[in-house]
């Protein structure tokens, strides 16, 4: 349920409306709930009371937009994690399938063994590390939101 001002001023004197509206309907065509008749004492008054509602309706508007980008963050992070662990899994097959062949070749030293398995995992590091970054400067962004949506709540 909404209320919606109309200040009418004139030479004389200044009208102040209540409209009336449901959320999702059309104002309803300028049939006052109320009119006074005043001073331009109450004109400014009604200045200052919509100038605090659209501060208001703006806060309101920030706080959604914050709260959207928020949720947009935790998505993006749960995706990240995913694919930490799509990798640690491709890495578990790809080690298994190198150790599977190198048991068989008998051509290749030790250290050689040793060192396919380890170029392996160094990628497989190097890959679980980006996205370990990525996930924490999502993690900052949410911070920062966070604390922005604090500061307006205190205000």
């Amino acid at each position: 349920f909404f209320l919606f001002l109309v200040v009418t001023t004139t030479a004389t004197s200044s009208k102040l409306r209540l409209l009336d509206c449901f959320p999702g309907a059309r104002p309803q065509p300028q049939t006052p709930s109320r009119d006074l008749t005043s001073t331009q004492s109450t004109a400014s008054m009604s200045s200052n009371s919509s100038s605090t509602f659209l501060e208001r309706a703006k806060k309101f508007g920030r706080t959604m937009v914050d709260s959207g980008a928020k949720t947009m963050l935790k998505t993006d992070i749960v995706f990240l994690e995913r694919e930490i662990k799509s990798r640690k899994q491709r890495f578990g097959v790809e080690v298994y399938e190198l150790m599977e062949l190198l048991e068989v070749d008998n051509d290749m030293s030790m250290e050689e063994k040793e060192g396919k398995i380890r170029v392996a995992f160094d990628r497989a590091r190097k890959d679980i590390a980006v996205v370990h970054a990525k996930i924490e400067c999502k993690r900052d962004e949410m911070t920062v939101l966070e604390e922005k949506e604090q500061a307006a709540v205190n205000n």
